[in-house]
């Protein structure tokens, strides 16, 4: 039995958007501005960061030999597209994808065993069949055992709670390490690679739809802090610890300071490395003590209409043992920018060389109002 309480966002219709605004998890104030940040994604910075150098290299990185080091590649929100047709991704992203360790991103849809459905029109509500994964793994040859998927979202409860739970099920049938469940005896997922615990727990701060009797099992950010205290990390022999949030208002390029002062917080307390989803456009980031925080890498793929939603952002980070004490450390980052191409039903995942002007220009020009890509950071006191 569905036990779900549907609060659909418009759900496309106009008659729905009068309920829309009455359960829309979001405040009134952005739910009245959502449709105009649709279309408009806002650039207005109230954050105080600005953008800091797309690269870092720890001065140890050159001498620790490649079998050394974790490869963690992060992606942004994996979205359903229209007539169920997965993007053909460019050879560069491929080749990308394909020699990560672990990749690592959020899957905005509940997965079913439905076929695909050519003539299905998305709007706020997704259900993604699992071919739609498949086609992904089969054009970038990465197993799903390598893949880290969170399912913390506010599109969670589309299909209901039954659907959830089958989506659950469908992710562990093939392989696909989720995270983003609360219960059980352990609050992370811990990945054991390259003589490191690496640790992910995610949370959602947004829910569309209630999940009813599943509800408890999702984990949103009520107590998320005490998964990132450095005694529940001590207890679960974590190396390194990486939290997934789905935060923030969707189609904004800068976080709130709320926000921010948050991801300072569990940074302070014993997360190591924060990247964030749902703006569903690229965020700065900044460093926190010797954390990091990325606050949205946007989209991976997504239906969005507006230009910067089609800006595809991933971030490589490279893990090793490094330093006196020999703690797991990121030792490399750098990220790769990518664009969403629309060519009548098909939709292409392609090099920013080989988008077309002046989307390309402009693509180039908002991306550096965000990371800068002249500059490498370095620790302070390296040379």
């Amino acid at each position: 039995m569905d036990t779900t309480q549907h609060r659909p966002f418009m759900d496309g219709k106009f008659k729905g958007l009068l309920d829309s605004i009455r359960h829309s998890p979001y405040p009134l104030h952005y739910t009245l501005r959502w449709p105009l940040y649709f279309y408009s994604p806002s650039a207005r910075n109230r954050s105080g960061l600005g953008p800091l150098p797309a690269r870092f290299e720890h001065p140890d990185a050159a001498s620790i030999p490649p079998g050394d080091t974790l490869r963690l590649l992060f992606g942004g929100d994996i979205m359903v597209l229209n007539g169920d047709r997965p993007p053909s991704l460019c050879p560069a992203l491929c080749k990308l994808i394909g020699a990560s360790d672990l990749f690592v991103a959020s899957l905005e849809a509940p997965i079913g065993a439905h076929d695909p459905q050519p003539g299905i029109r998305y709007t706020f509500k997704f259900h993604m069949p699992l071919a739609f994964l498949e086609a992904i793994r089969q054009q970038t040859d990465l197993p799903f055992e390598k893949w880290v998927l969170t399912t913390a979202n506010n599109h969670a409860g589309d299909v209901g709670a039954d659907g959830f739970e089958q989506s659950i099920r469908t992710l562990e049938e093939v392989g696909v390490q989720h995270v983003g469940l609360t219960g059980g005896d352990d609050p992370y997922r811990t990945i054991s690679a390259k003589g490191m615990n690496v640790g992910f727990a995610a949370w959602t701060h947004w829910l569309n739809r209630d999940l009813g009797a599943a509800n408890g099992t999702l984990t949103t950010q009520h107590g998320i802090d005490e998964r990132f205290a450095q005694a529940a990390k001590r207890r679960a022999g974590i190396d390194f610890l990486v939290g997934l949030p789905h935060w923030e208002y969707e189609f904004q390029h800068f976080p709130q300071r709320s926000t921010r002062r948050l991801a300072q917080r569990l940074l302070g307390q014993g997360a190591d490395l924060i990247v964030g989803s749902h703006p569903h456009v690229l965020q700065p980031y900044e460093k926190s003590g010797n954390g990091y925080c990325f606050y949205s890498l946007g989209n991976f793929c997504g239906l969005g209409i507006a230009w910067p939603a089609k800006i595809i952002s991933l971030l490589e980070v490279h893990l090793a043992r490094t330093g006196a004490d020999q703690a797991a450390r990121i030792v490399r980052f750098q990220f790769h920018h990518f664009y969403q191409v629309h060519k009548e039903d098909e939709i292409e995942i392609v090099a920013f060389d080989d988008v077309p002007e002046p989307q390309r220009a402009r693509a180039v020009k908002r991306v550096a109002r965000l990371v800068d890509h002249t500059a490498v950071a370095r620790p302070a006191g390296a040379d």
